[in-house]
């Protein structure tokens, strides 16, 4: 099966450098066609470097005088998705254009496999549990069990018993070694060692050992069964956003692998749209959010002009950015100009349009 491929072209305009590029190669490789399409003359256009960056009026409805720059539509809101564990693709269960809800399922992967070496880790899981003494098993969830406070009372016990008769055995060693008999000492000194050194029962030894042997293998099924149980539910991608689908990079069939740079989804809100724009770092200073702006649609398939909405400034960047434009060098800003909601034509990401701003 084919793959379906990404037809929104231009989406991933967004990107600002992408947008520099292509706006100052067009605007450096063909000033006069960009100024007689305006129908603007040369006095018209300002004296320095920004005429081939910007260009003068042409847009109706806007100031004659307001500078007029290209742009480039973009979702503000939009969102990569993918599998998070490798696997099989099973189900795509949508396509590009499709209009999704957040919460909705996107794909599976096939979890078969998985499935069943769950059912057998939760079996050998529930054998491993019967073998641990019931005073040793501890809950998943809940209060720590109790056996765990009985412990650390009778190590505090025994912590204070071994301390009272260390200092008992250090006055018994003081007092034998005040009176002089050396050889004395050395015989009580074996006769403490041994008495609080006595060698553990074979018996006592081989139970604590098993204990742990199945406490260990019954942690090791318990932490291997959570993952499986986490790889099959992460083997369903949902939907992060109520929107419009993309870009569908999946198809039943794939192996998926969580090396994978793409995503298997991009999904946009098309209510986000704004128009990127470069300005000259002076013109967009004199700039506030808020100002007044006007977005030329793209020209209509069947001719004429492009229809003009008005609308505002979203923001503009802080940061100069210098860009060649002739033979020198121009600082801009990113101007980014919000969409309305409601157009009298479609727009999608990666679309051309004109902006006009307030000179």
């Amino acid at each position: 099966m084919m793959k379906t491929t990404f037809a929104w072209t231009g989406f991933r305009c967004s990107s600002w450098g992408l947008a520099l590029t292509l706006v100052f190669v067009a605007a450096c490789s063909s000033q006069e066609d960009s100024t007689s399409a305006l129908s603007s003359s040369p006095a018209d256009l300002p004296e320095d470097d920004d005429a081939l960056l910007v260009m003068r009026g042409g847009i109706s409805g806007a100031p004659a005088d307001a500078v007029v720059v290209d742009a480039f539509v973009v979702a503000s809101r939009y969102s990569e998705v993918r599998f998070e564990v490798p696997g099989e693709v099973l189900d795509v269960n949508v396509r590009i254009g499709d209009n999704v809800r957040r919460g909705q399922v996107l794909a599976t992967l096939d979890t078969s496999s998985r499935q069943e070496r769950l059912q057998e880790t939760r079996r050998r899981y529930a054998d491993a549990m019967s073998t641990v003494p019931t005073s040793r098993k501890s809950r998943e969830s809940g209060p720590p069990p109790s056996y765990l406070q009985a412990e650390l009372r009778a190590r505090q016990r025994s912590v204070e018993g071994a301390t009272r008769m260390e200092r008992s055995d250090l006055r018994r060693l003081r007092q034998v070694l005040a009176d002089g008999d050396e050889k004395d000492a050395a015989l009580v000194a074996q006769d403490i060692a041994s008495m609080r050194n006595p060698k553990p029962r074979m018996a006592a030894t081989r139970r604590d050992n098993k204990e742990r042997l199945a406490r260990a293998l019954a942690d090791e099924l318990a932490q291997r069964k959570r993952q499986l149980e986490f790889a099959i539910e992460e083997s369903t991608i949902y939907c992060p956003l109520a929107g419009v689908v993309a870009g569908v990079y999946v198809a039943p069939g794939d192996d998926w692998n969580t090396r994978n740079v793409s995503p298997a989804f991009e999904i946009l809100d098309p209510t986000s749209l704004v128009a990127e724009a470069v300005v000259p770092s002076g013109m967009a200073s004199r700039l506030e959010h808020g100002d007044r702006a006007w977005v030329q649609l793209p020209q209509p398939m069947e001719g004429g002009a492009g229809e003009v909405v008005e609308t505002s400034v979203e923001s503009i960047s802080a940061r100069d950015i210098p860009v060649a434009a002739g033979a020198d060098v121009v600082q801009v800003r990113q101007v980014i100009v919000r969409m309305p909601r409601r157009l009298p034509r479609r727009l999608e990401p990666g679309d051309e349009v004109r902006v006009a701003l307030q000179p």
